[in-house]
């Protein structure tokens, strides 16, 4: 029994802490969220489960497999944040097991449970566990297919490759066999591809995978055939475009990538990434020596770097790849705490791991409590319920609002209505006629616009036409330092916090009577 007390305590202290306030919006809402959750919500509403689609337009970008999920959720609960952030928080909590259970098999009990806290106060696993992206589910594809590789449970070791794949493409295969075949042949033990029996792996991942891909084939035809070859094949390995020419300039590009991925690890696994060196130390140290635990470290180096070399050589870089490396981290940086601080007794690292805790859950409580009051478009639209036709207009008034996150929340296209010349001057007057001649002269327009941008623009004649939905905010991303201080020196919370944000309104020209605004 007591096998299970721990994981399940585990999965259950870190599935709290990962949905802790996830409907919140304001800090959390990263770019792609709105695209995940709004097509989403397109499969249940229009009964297509086969393409994505964002509004009218199909999404070839990722596979299917974490929008059924997502959609899955929808059908069955609410269509809210916090039902669509959970997939997320669940895998990310899989995960944090998943080391325990490494770190259990390679290292000891202690190591493991060190681990697992490493990565549930790490600062990329704990946000990308609250968030509407496949990147923590394909995480735990990846860790699941590796873990039952190490015990040599293959065949299923390849249906969730499938699955990886049907996340991310092949990539779900390829990471899987790369880091097994790297730790195998480091530990000095050949043969592996022979008894993973390969090609009967491959066979299975592509009988799970592959029918979506040619069912997107038949319906889309030579469309998605480009898009997947060309734009995520091709310019993805390579950063080549439509060409397969090696040039010396992909070559220049690919040595002064080779450092990029170095500080994303460091913010990514902030505060523990300030024991990257030492962790890194600890584990070659057990290698040199061959430490009964020279297993764990291997496998852990091994993956860390297999994942660090395979992205740096990918033509195209983002930052949330490194969240491949989570499990090798925590393993690595639990084994340097088990060592240093407990098997050693250095009372002087114990500290530093409290003092590291405290600021980790410092910043993060901090930063939640103050997302409402700071704002976020979704602290605003939140509180409202209205109502937009398919044939009604919806735009933006001001550059620094993004029109795929309004999109998101009033479930209808929404265009830029403001203008962004070389000329401020000429800018202020185009935006200033599209907006009071055209776009508000229509009867069934809502317009979301900053508050100075309003008094700005929206002239006195048609600001009698307009009804106000809503006032939020939105953040200011010219923080004043100085302002900051005074704020601070004045003690004044409201002076701080405007700082942060700037007002912004949602409008309408549309009538009452055709119109319903207020709480939900």
């Amino acid at each position: 029994m007591r096998n299970f007390v721990i994981p399940i305590g585990i999965f259950v202290i870190s599935l709290a802490i990962f949905t802790f306030r996830s409907d919140v919006i304001g800090l959390e809402f990263k770019g792609d969220e709105n695209f995940y959750f709004q097509s989403s919500r397109q499969m249940v509403e229009e009964g297509d489960w086969i393409t994505p689609y964002y509004f009218k337009k199909p999404r070839f970008e990722k596979p299917v497999l974490y929008y059924w999920i997502v959609a899955s959720l929808f059908k069955f609960f609410d269509m809210n944040w916090k039902i669509a952030r959970l997939p997320a928080a669940a895998s990310m909590a899989l995960v944090v097991i998943i080391t325990y259970l490494f770190g259990l098999r390679f290292f000891n009990r202690g190591v493991g449970i060190l681990s697992s806290l490493v990565l549930i106060t790490s600062i990329a696993v704990f946000r990308y566990s609250r968030l509407v992206l496949p990147e923590a589910f394909f995480v735990l594809a990846i860790s699941l297919s590796v873990y039952l590789m190490v015990k040599k449970d293959y065949t299923f070791s390849y249906v969730v490759m499938g699955l990886a794949m049907l996340t991310k493409g092949p990539i779900g295969l390829i990471l899987p066999i790369f880091i097994m075949a790297g730790y195998r042949y480091g530990m000095g033990e050949k043969g592996f591809f022979k008894e993973a029996r390969l090609l009967r792996g491959v066979f299975i991942a592509l009988l799970i995978s592959l029918p979506w891909f040619i069912l997107m084939i038949k319906t889309h035809g030579r469309p998605y055939i480009d898009h997947i070859f060309f734009r995520e094949t091709i310019q993805r390995i390579g950063s080549l475009g439509t060409t397969t020419r090696l040039s010396i300039k992909t070559m220049l590009n690919y040595l002064k990538a080779l450092g990029y991925f170095i500080p994303v690890v460091f913010i990514f696994y902030l505060p523990w990434s300030l024991l990257f060196i030492p962790s890194i130390r600890e584990a070659s140290r057990r290698i040199t020596k061959k430490d009964p635990s020279l297993n764990g470290a291997v496998f852990s180096l091994v993956w860390f770097f297999a994942i660090l070399i395979f992205f740096t050589f990918l033509g195209e870089k983002h930052r949330h790849y490194m969240l491949a490396v989570a499990v090798p981290f925590g393993l690595m940086t639990g084994n340097y705490l088990y060592n240093a601080v407990l098997f050693k007794k250095r009372f002087k690292g114990v500290f530093i791991f409290a003092v590291l805790l405290v600021f980790f859950f410092g910043f993060e409580s901090i930063k939640l409590a103050i997302s409402e009051e700071v704002g976020g478009l979704g602290a605003m639209f939140n509180k409202m319920s209205y109502t937009i036709a398919d044939g009604d207009n919806v735009g933006i008034g001001s550059h620094s609002i993004i029109p795929q996150q309004v999109e998101v929340y009033v479930n209808h296209p929404v265009g830029m209505n403001c203008y962004k010349w070389p000329s401020r001057e000429e800018s202020d007057i185009a935006t200033m006629r599209n907006l009071n001649r055209v776009f508000l002269k229509k009867n069934n327009s809502f317009l979301i616009i900053k508050a100075r941008d309003f008094d700005k623009y929206i002239t006195p004649h048609t600001k009698k036409r307009l009804t106000f939905l809503g006032r939020g905010y939105i953040y200011n991303k010219e923080i004043d330092a100085y302002g900051i201080l005074d704020a601070i020196r004045r003690m004044d919370r409201e002076a701080f916090l405007d700082l942060f944000r700037e007002k912004v309104y949602f409008v309408t020209t549309k009538s009452n009577e055709h119109m319903t605004y207020g709480a939900p």
